[in-house]
């Protein structure tokens, strides 16, 4: 995580010295890791990667829908 705002500190109960430098997985449920690693890659050949809904978790492990 290179940029964690005020918002993010809110939806998902972490703040951003705890999350800057961290791996994002943290918030990534284990059931939409694979989705996570399939847009990394995408990314890194250098694709176009359209905005989607996703789940991610907060710190209390409740599920969150979001876009990405």
């Amino acid at each position: 995580v290179l940029c964690w705002n005020p918002a993010a500190e809110r939806i998902f109960g972490r703040s951003a010295a705890e999350m800057l430098g961290r791996s994002l997985l943290i918030v990534v449920p284990e059931d939409r890791r694979a989705e996570l690693a399939a847009a990394r890659e995408r990314v890194g050949r250098g694709e176009h990667v359209e905005p989607f809904e996703t789940v991610r978790v907060d710190r209390e492990g409740r599920r969150i829908d979001v876009a990405v």
